[in-house]
């Protein structure tokens, strides 16, 4: 009788390598610069447009929602007149004023003095002859400039603060002959990788340290790493593409892998990691951090408000309302301070 020896299981498993540590300070200046790239984008895009058809209405709708405004018979409408002024910084403006019968008014938006002294001369030609009237004023293209520096430095910002918001899920398989590396940020799937196990004797932590943009010039390199294969002859197969911000993601990882590929642990990762300090701010610079969390969370809030009124149609893109400033700001304040205190506070080495 011929006896065979059992065929080997397929091995199989899987590690979770990640998140890593996410610089909070940089995600919140970029929420900042990116809400601000978007009302920049809103004012310089908001406009109003007039349009009077004879024996019809005279309607007002406000772009880029095209939400309308007012609505007057055309016969209703006397004159029109460009009213100057001047705003807080000395420079001036011209609104676009319609007379209606009994002294009615209704205010265009803010616009340049010759746009506005333009339009309402356009307005009264027209509608000497009642001929149709169509009209725009408002917006400001010079915005869209600034709109477009502050989204370019907001997503700059974002993508450095973000890094580490990637996790890896490490999976054995074609029967434990290769590692498949599958890629996620904030929980989207992202392209991975299939890595071959022919050879690979250990697992190792390849220490790196990071200088990033946006960080501060006394601010000290951030550490980081990656996970490698190591093969017999000594050469290294990296599992991930860069290094990723961290020190004990990348020695949990490695030990856990080890375990996985059934290889000798090293017994001086716990102590590695028992050495490892705790992650603690400051005291001077939680100070500096709590007062700019509340001042960035007030302009964020004023300008999560802003937008929100602008969509609704409550609030003129061209016009600052003070109860804005007060509900907007300490609310956004309020959160500010708190998600500073919040994420300066000791937490354990990452």
């Amino acid at each position: 009788m011929v006896f065979r020896a059992p065929a080997q299981p397929y091995a199989s498993g899987s590690v979770r390598y990640g998140p890593f540590p996410v610089r909070w300070k940089l995600v919140f200046f970029a929420g900042a610069a990116l809400l601000s790239a978007l009302v920049l984008a809103l004012v310089a895009l908001a406009r109003d447009h007039l349009v009077c058809t004879p024996g019809a209405r005279c309607v007002v709708s406000t772009a880029p929602w095209m939400s309308v405004r007012a609505a007057v018979p055309m016969a209703a409408l006397r004159d029109a007149r460009a009213d100057l002024g001047k705003n807080t910084k000395g420079n001036a403006y011209g609104v676009v004023v319609l007379v209606l019968d009994g002294g009615g008014e209704v205010r265009l938006q803010r616009a340049s003095v010759d746009e506005a002294q333009q339009a309402a001369a356009t307005i009264r030609a027209r509608l000497a002859v009642r001929q149709r009237i169509d009209v725009t004023v408002g917006g400001s293209w010079w915005l869209l400039l600034f709109s477009a520096g502050a989204l370019a430095a907001g997503v700059s910002m974002a993508s450095t603060a973000l890094k580490g918001a990637v996790t890896f899920r490490l999976d054995l398989v074609q029967g434990g002959q290769a590692l498949r590396v599958r890629k996620q940020l904030l929980g989207v799937p992202l392209p991975g990788a299939t890595l071959s196990l022919a050879g690979v004797t250990d697992v190792r932590v390849e220490g790196a340290r990071t200088e990033e943009a946006w960080s501060d010039r006394a601010e000290a390199p951030l550490p980081a790493g990656r996970l490698v294969l190591v093969d017999r002859t000594g050469a290294t197969q990296p599992i991930t593409a860069s290094a990723l911000p961290g020190t004990a993601v990348h020695l949990r990882a490695a030990s856990a892998l080890r375990a996985l590929l059934q290889m000798p642990l090293q017994r001086d990762v716990e102590a590695q990691l028992a050495s490892l300090p705790w992650r603690r701010t400051p005291p001077g610079a939680r100070l500096v951090l709590a007062a700019s969390g509340a001042t960035m969370g007030g302009l964020l809030g004023v300008g999560a408000l802003a937008v929100a009124g602008i969509a609704l149609g409550v609030l003129d893109a061209r016009e600052g309302r003070a109860w804005v400033f007060v509900v907007g700001g300490v609310a956004g304040a309020a959160v500010g301070l708190a998600l500073a205190v919040f994420f300066t506070r000791p937490q354990p080495p990452a």
